[in-house]
Order: C-alpha cells, then structure tokens, then sequence
C-alpha cells in the first residue's frame, strides 16, 4: 500500500509542479515521499479510529540482535461484519521498556492519532512480561487506569504459542529459533 501511496504522491507531485519526467530521486526525494506516505496513512487511520465506536489494540516491544529496540502497535476493529486488524506504526524506543516510558510514548500517539481514545480503547492484547502487564506499573496497567472501566486485558496467543516453541527448540538444541526471529526483527525493520 505505501508503494502505491508514494507513485501516487509522484504522479501529484508531478502535475501541480507540471514536471513531465521526474528522473532520477535524490535521497532527500526519496525520504520526503516517504514521509507523505506514512503521513497519509497514519491520517487514513486515524479518520477510521475516530469514526469507531470501540476499537482494540495489540502492543508489542522488543530488542533485535542489534540491541535497537521496538514497540509495535496495532489496531483492531469491527467493520461490515469482520474484525479489521490495521499495523498503526512500529517505532524505535530510545531507552530502557520501562512501563512509564513505553506508556508515555503510547499516550502522546494516540493523543495525536485519536484525541477520544481514552473513551473509545475497550481492550489491548499484548505479552506477559513485566513491564507491558504489571500489576503496579505495566504500560497496560497504565492504559486500563485512564481508559472507561470493562477494559480487557488479553495475553496474546501467539506470544503463549512463542514461549512454547522456545522450550521445544531449547531441548532439541538447534539455532532454528535464534535464526528465525532474526530473521523476523530484520523484515520488521
């Protein structure tokens, strides 16, 4: 979607500058259409997430190989009979995922994206470590604190499923495991 999202931004950029060939894109070219994509996007997402009754959220933070670490967030709601799942943003965290700091950085988001998030996030699904669930300071602790009561608090499947096949993968005693989510962190990247 970004792809098109860009050769669109190309072609208006083309027209209202009334350039018939582009031709080669510098960096900073490059880099500026990116930000006119993601821009759009997030804007797109955020007119969805205002429009909505109720959404959920999945949340994610983790550390690739190279020490960089990531919080990743996504959207769920209910549109023509179907659950939609949108990828809202991944960001890379400078610091420590602390619950404060994770919760921080949740907060200024969606203040921006969805001013009424506070009334309209019914749910968020995310791991069981420490610092996104809590009990004292857990970024999802801190959500449900400022969101309307009935919040639900979900330990992602996937993430029960992943602290299996860790276990499985450590008494066969191979790399699968170590290689595969590298490979998953660089294409996340």
């Amino acid at each position: 979607m970004s792809f098109a999202m860009a050769a669109n931004a190309i072609h208006d950029a083309n027209e209202v500058c009334d350039i018939p060939k582009l031709g080669a894109c510098s960096d900073y070219l490059v880099a500026s259409y990116a930000r006119v994509a993601c821009a759009l996007s997030i804007e797109h997402i955020s007119q969805i997430l205002c429009s909505k009754w109720v959404f959920l959220m999945a949340f994610d933070a983790s550390t690739d190989l190279q020490q960089t670490s990531w919080v990743d967030v996504r959207i769920r709601y209910y549109h023509n009979s179907t659950l939609e799942n949108l990828h809202l943003i991944t960001l890379p965290f400078a610091g420590r995922h602390t619950g404060l700091a994770t919760f921080e950085m949740f907060e200024k988001l969606f203040d921006t994206v969805c001013p009424l998030w506070k009334e309209k996030l019914i749910g968020c699904s995310t791991n069981e470590v420490a610092n996104m669930t809590g009990r004292l300071s857990g970024v999802v602790t801190r959500i449900q604190n400022v969101v309307k009561p009935n919040f639900m608090r979900v330990w992602c499947l996937l993430h029960q499923i992943d602290i299996i096949m860790q276990k499985v993968y450590k008494r066969v005693g191979c790399n699968f495991y170590k290689t595969l989510t590298s490979i998953i962190s660089f294409l996340r990247r």
